[in-house]
């Protein structure tokens, strides 16, 4: 009898062996659930393009053309890759020394709105739509510009076409340019000169419903 129920539970941990339980992981749904990992640029920032805009102008409201650009890695950065935060786009000519002092004191700038509006995201980014010697920029134009603002973390990109300009509705005067867009890359204002981005804070306030 104790050799019989030996061989029963011998068969029976076969079977189990050899049979399926049932329940298996399914991976398929695990990787439907994940969300694809997010891709950057050499210098750090993301392909933040959405996929979803259309240019539509350069006047306040409108939708900025998509304008290639190179950034001080190298990289070319299609302008709708800053999408996703409130931005202003400082345009400059490289040869400019009262702009590059200003571009120098960016990061101070970039803190007082943030801490004005912590909910948001808020960055600057440069543009240089001329060298330094009145022409169309090069793209390791924009690296050199970078290492005399103090290599900064935010992008430093040139226009090499002069693209930006048509994108943006500036006229290269007086300099520098400011250009707010907003996180869908709507122009809400565009500002010349010099001096602290005040009217900066009600735009944005407005825009996000704040």
């Amino acid at each position: 009898m104790h050799a019989l129920r030996m061989a029963i539970c011998a068969l029976g941990l076969a079977l189990l062996a050899g049979c399926p339980t049932g329940v298996e992981p399914n991976t398929d749904d695990d990787d439907a659930t994940q969300e694809p990992e997010e891709e950057f640029y050499d210098c750090g920032w993301p392909y933040g393009d959405p996929g979803d805009l259309e240019a539509t102008g350069n006047e306040v409201g409108d939708t900025v053309e998509n304008v290639p650009l190179v950034d001080q890695c190298g990289d070319d950065v299609p302008l709708w890759d800053l999408a996703g935060k409130y931005r202003i786009l400082f345009i400059t000519a490289a040869w400019c020394g009262a702009c590059r002092s200003e571009a120098a004191e960016i990061p101070e700038r970039t803190e007082d709105i943030r801490e004005e509006f912590p909910e948001l995201e808020f960055e600057y980014a440069v543009f240089l739509f001329e060298d330094y010697d009145g022409t169309a920029p090069e793209g390791d134009d924009a690296e050199t510009y970078w290492g005399q603002l103090g290599e900064p973390e935010y992008p430093v990109l040139s226009s090499t076409d002069f693209g930006i300009l048509d994108a943006s509705g500036y006229t290269g005067a007086p300099l520098p340019g400011k250009l707010l867009v907003n996180p869908r890359m709507e122009i809400l204002t565009l500002e010349t000169g010099h001096g602290y981005p005040a009217w900066a804070f009600d735009l944005i306030r407005d825009d996000a419903g704040l």
